[in-house]
């Protein structure tokens, strides 16, 4: 467990996880925050089909579109189609942090799973329902810590062992 002046990180198994005042961040091992998954390979191709639908509707509206209805419905399905993707792409960047920063205020509900006999894995359930999945290694001892951590931020947290 390292502290600075108001964090504290914990070794987790694939990564870091380091509590501040009032929020949770998950980190990768690098000490960066965890890439952001908009421009890994599995979604390169929303920003080249949003760069051809920008490209088709600025050409047709700069070089003038005839008047009939083929032009506008294909204006109309080329802008409906490019507000689509943004939402997506936008979805996708703050997917990234919402994923990866948990308020301990919202934490109501801690579940601690040993079974393995390497690892404890941790629940946090929010007072939303949202649940996310953290494992701790045995040998490094930092589940106790932890779970002091969080009930020094937030004494409402229900801890259960199962």
């Amino acid at each position: 467990m390292e502290t600075n002046k108001s964090s504290e990180r914990f070794v987790l198994t694939d990564r870091y996880l380091e509590i501040s005042n009032n929020q949770i961040n998950i980190i990768d091992k690098k000490g960066k925050r965890i890439k952001n998954e908009l421009f890994s390979k599995n979604n390169g191709w929303l920003i080249v089909i949003g760069v051809v639908l920008t490209g088709n509707l600025t050409r047709k509206i700069i070089k003038g579109f005839s008047e009939t209805i083929s032009d506008y419905i294909s204006i109309g399905l080329q802008s409906i189609g490019l507000i689509f993707i943004i939402c997506l792409i936008l979805y996708l960047i703050f997917r990234h942090k919402w994923k990866n920063n948990i308020e301990i205020i919202d934490i109501s509900k801690i579940e601690i799973d040993s079974e393995d006999e390497f690892e404890h894995e941790v629940s946090l359930i929010t007072n939303s329902k949202r649940e996310k999945i953290i494992s701790f290694r045995k040998l490094e001892n930092q589940l106790e810590p932890f779970i002091e951590a969080l009930k020094k931020r937030n004494s409402r947290i229900v801890i259960k062992k199962i």
